[in-house]
């Protein structure tokens, strides 16, 4: 995935390692709304992570709202947030196993146990059968540093499908290298 002609990667501030998520577009500064949708993040070699806000994301990375995608399984539970929010519950992180906080989202070139229940691509017609990992913010810096690895990945839904070892997982599952994404 590579972004538009016109983007200065100059102009990207990138969080440090292990470093707690930033509140704004790493590109453009506008405040991310979370509750609203999730950001874009992208971690260098070094383990430094950018995200950017949905505007970044469709004006400079191509990406779009998919509003007639069925549902994914994302089930919703009570959080320790002081306000009461109700957050989204991915299941269990695919490192540490913690059962509550997982919210960064991996998507794996590897397909899912579960037909249909994965990731895919609407711009080379990949189907939903790509394998994804969730895991917590502790472990995403890990994993970003390169300091930790998966362990487990999701058999479909994250949510509510379960986990599998990472090691079974083994068929590939990648866009169309003859599309431009």
């Amino acid at each position: 995935m590579r972004p538009r002609s016109g983007f200065d990667w100059l102009r990207v501030s990138w969080g440090a390692p292990e470093e707690p998520p930033a509140e704004a577009c790493s590109y453009c500064d506008a405040l991310l709304d979370v509750d609203a949708g999730v950001p874009l993040i992208l971690w260098n070699a070094d383990g430094w992570c950018a995200q950017f806000c949905d505007d970044c994301q469709r004006i400079w990375w191509g990406l779009e709202d998919a509003p007639s995608v069925p549902s994914i399984g994302i089930t919703f539970a009570a959080s320790d947030d002081p306000t009461g929010r109700i957050q989204p519950s991915l299941g269990s992180c695919c490192i540490c196993q913690a059962e509550t906080g997982a919210r960064t989202i991996v998507m794996l070139p590897v397909k899912c146990v579960i037909p249909g229940h994965g990731w895919g691509c609407f711009v080379c017609g990949l189907p939903m059968d790509g394998a994804s990992a969730v895991v917590c913010d502790v472990c995403a810096a890990g994993l970003g540093a390169g300091t930790q690895a998966l362990r487990f990945a999701c058999s479909g839904f994250p949510g509510t499908d379960g986990r599998v070892p990472i090691e079974t997982l083994t068929v590939p599952h990648e866009h169309d290298p003859a599309v431009e994404h």
